[in-house]
């Protein structure tokens, strides 16, 4: 493929990738501010220090604030486009007759002051530029307060609260303040050297000065070169101020660059929406198969933390209260989480299944089965998911190929093997209620959707039933010493619900049946065993073991007890 046949956008993200994977963090000092691109000029990359050395093709001007490349419409290039390792980087306007880029991260927050229907245009043109750029930018927006008539409806774009947008920053700041801290860099730009682009997206929001409660907090947590910006439309204080004139002159300050600035209005930006909306297809990666969770028996995230307050303070082991709860105990899904499409689903249970972190290459294998995809392909799919999960899904660190999850997202079935190992140190009457916290977490057969074959390769799914037939069991017993019928039933119920053709939960509910004195409730347990098992095997029958209970239980002496 050559240059010529593509569009210069494609043509200036591949040499800016290129560049990218050729420096390394000390190679450079500071940050790319700009860039000026042309087909007459080619590449005019500017920088916020000067670097007085460039890598050929590139060649330094100007002391080393710029570096140039010139256009050749005969390069090769490679079939699939590169990771932009400027996520930030959107047009602003044009500027001696070439389109003048700015790199947003590198500002960190900027106020668009001045004309308000120039305002208006410049954020909507921006919002739509990042909203649909695969290529140049990598960023994923959050709107505050934004009335824009037109905004495109893909998965880079979502609204968000004030303070929900704060908190984001916040995180997204913190967590590249630590990795840098590791790494010995100052930069979010050093991360992305040596070809390490991939899954180091911008989080930008984009709000609207006058729908703000405090405008100051937002611009100053948006540290530059921490992996955010924030953009506000309208007069307010920022690390960065763009002035529009209604003839659409423009100043960047404190940087000085005088260009004409970029605009967009409303009808243009409705009809490319609706183009894109009108001949978008449902993504068949991010089918979510929505089955309804169990009814008055389903636990809730919010009821796993309330445990705390049940249990006493004299035990020193406290159960789990995840801040994420990711269920596999049924159709696997993420609690709070609905939009996530089902291959952000399966990467997050495999990762909360496996201890929290796994390699890029075990990811692959598990969630697209072995298939060959791009690294690049994978950590998009990361970023996508971020948006969502936030601080769930964090940063990698500089150099690792560790996908990881936070400390707090854990699975039901860890919750629930947690609850079982504490119900072993407490009276048996706190046991029950415990027991019956953790068995109120199955909502099915687990792992029940399809693409969980990792599920079955690893062992997941085998220690998911073990643990459900052991829970289920041990509070049926429970129970039953009690003379307690109708939680020996919920057990017995509830692990059947996972485990549909399990026979000591079958054993457990003839016994359970003929203690109540149901006589009839024990024929039409072991009748519908099997039943269920003729269902799979004709010549399939319930075991010598289950058989005989069955004839012990149906046989003996019917004495009515309260149930």
């Amino acid at each position: 493929m050559r240059v010529g046949d593509v569009s210069f956008v494609r043509w200036a993200n591949h040499e800016l990738a290129e560049l990218a994977r050729e420096l390394g963090p000390t190679d450079v000092q500071g940050t790319p501010v700009a860039v000026e691109m042309s087909a007459e000029h080619g590449l005019e990359l500017l920088w916020e220090v000067p670097n007085p050395v460039a890598p050929r093709p590139w060649e330094a001007a100007d002391g080393g604030w710029s570096w140039r490349l010139v256009y050749d419409a005969d390069l090769h290039l490679p079939a699939n486009p590169e990771t932009a390792p400027i996520p930030g980087l959107v047009t602003f306007g044009t500027r001696d007759g070439g389109t003048l880029l700015v790199n947003l991260e590198v500002l960190g927050s900027l106020a668009v002051a001045g004309d308000a229907t120039a305002v208006e245009a410049f954020i909507r043109s921006l919002v739509l530029e990042l909203s649909l750029s695969d290529e140049l930018a990598n960023s994923y927006l959050f709107l505050v307060g934004t009335d824009l008539n037109a905004v495109a409806g893909t998965d880079r774009i979502a609204r968000s609260s004030e303070g929900d947008a704060s908190t984001r920053i916040v995180s997204v700041v913190d967590q590249h303040e630590e990795i840098l801290r590791a790494a010995s860099l100052d930069s979010s730009f050093g991360l992305r050297l040596n070809g390490a682009a991939d899954g180091r997206e911008l989080t930008v929001v984009v709000a609207d000065v006058d729908q703000l409660e405090d405008p100051e907090m937002l611009s100053s947590v948006a540290t530059p070169n921490r992996g955010v910006a924030v953009v506000m439309a309208g007069d307010a204080p920022a690390h960065a101020i763009l002035t529009l004139d209604a003839d659409g002159s423009a100043l960047l300050s404190p940087i000085g660059l005088r260009f004409q600035a970029v605009a967009l209005e409303a009808a243009p930006a409705e009809a490319v929406a609706s183009l894109l909306n009108g001949v978008e297809e449902l993504d068949a990666d991010d089918v979510v198969e929505n089955d309804e969770a169990g009814d008055d028996e389903c636990v809730h995230h919010s009821d796993v933390v309330a445990l705390e307050d049940d249990l006493g303070e004299d035990d020193e082991r406290e159960p789990p209260s995840p801040r994420v709860l990711v269920r596999v105990l049924g159709t696997p899904r993420v609690d709070g989480f609905p939009n996530l499409g089902r291959l952000d689903v399966s990467l997050v249970a495999f990762l909360a299944c496996n201890g929290g972190q796994a390699t890029e290459d075990q990811v692959v294998n598990a969630v697209w089965g072995g298939r060959a995809i791009e690294k690049a392909t994978l950590w998009n799919r990361i970023s996508k998911a971020r948006v969502s999960l936030g601080a769930a899904l964090p940063a990698r660190e500089q150099g690792s190929s560790i996908v990881r999850l936070a400390e707090d997202v854990q699975t039901d079935l860890h919750v629930m093997k947690a609850l079982a190992a504490r119900s072993t140190r407490v009276s048996s009457g706190e046991a029950i209620e415990l027991l019956l916290e953790a068995t109120a977490l199955i909502e099915g057969t687990p792992f029940d959707a399809q693409g969980y074959d990792w599920s079955y390769e690893r062992q997941f799914n085998a220690e998911a039933c073990e643990t459900i037939e052991s829970v289920c069991v041990r509070l049926a017993q429970l129970a039953l010493d009690d003379d307690d019928f109708a939680v020996a039933r919920i057990a017995v119920h509830r692990g059947l619900r996972a485990l549909p053709l399990n026979e000591p939960l079958y054993r457990l509910r003839m016994q359970t049946e003929a203690s109540a004195g149901n006589v009839g409730g024990v024929r039409a347990a072991f009748d519908e065993l099997c039943g269920r098992l003729s269902d799979l095997d004709v010549d399939a029958s319930p075991s010598e073991l289950t058989s005989s209970m069955f004839r012990r239980c149906s046989g003996a002496r019917s004495e009515k007890r309260s149930a």
